[in-house]
This record gives structure tokens, C-alpha cells and sequence, in this order.
């Protein structure tokens, strides 16, 4: 899969859709970036820098990534729809 420019539906940033390795979607900020990563060298007492470019995942930076979390989400959803209806869920009588 090619990556896919689309918006966070959270914090309207500008994102990119990519797929793991085991074929989930994910997403990722638009800017790739490098890191160095310790490499083998064969020589004793040496130890070498490789540099590999990739993408942060945007879970790690958007500002408002607990609207991500689906598990709250939906239980905020359904708290807003049982306010809504009347039924408030702090009284238990």
C-alpha cells in the first residue's frame, strides 16, 4: 500500500496512512525523519552508526490523541447520548 495523504479527524493536522507489517493501517506525521541505530562492525572496540529514515508515528504527537483511544471515546459517546435522553447516570436513584 502506498502512503495516503489525508487530515488527523482530531487536531486537522496534515498526516500520511501507511500499513504495517502485519497489515494494519497506521498513521504517521508528514515529515520523514532519521535516526542512527548501532550497527555491527567486526572490528573489536568499534561500534558503528547507521542511519535509517522512517516516519513518527502520529499517536506520539497529536495534541489530542486521547480522542484516539476507543475505548473512552465510546464510552464518552454513549455518557453524552444518556445526558442527552435525560438519564443521568451519576444518580442511582
Amino acid at each position: 500500500m502506498a502512503l495516503q495523504q489525508a487530515r488527523c479527524r482530531s487536531c486537522g493536522a496534515t498526516i500520511l496512512w501507511g500499513e504495517t507489517v502485519r497489515g494494519k493501517r497506521t498513521p504517521v506525521n508528514v515529515r520523514p525523519v532519521t535516526i542512527f541505530v548501532e550497527d555491527r562492525d567486526l572490528r573489536p572496540g568499534r561500534t558503528l552508526l547507521r542511519a535509517l529514515a522512517g516516519y513518527v508515528s502520529h499517536f506520539a504527537t497529536c495534541p489530542r490523541v486521547q480522542e484516539h483511544r476507543k475505548k473512552k471515546r465510546d464510552q464518552a459517546i454513549l455518557d453524552d447520548a444518556a445526558r442527552e435522553m435525560g438519564d443521568d447516570r451519576s444518580d442511582p436513584f
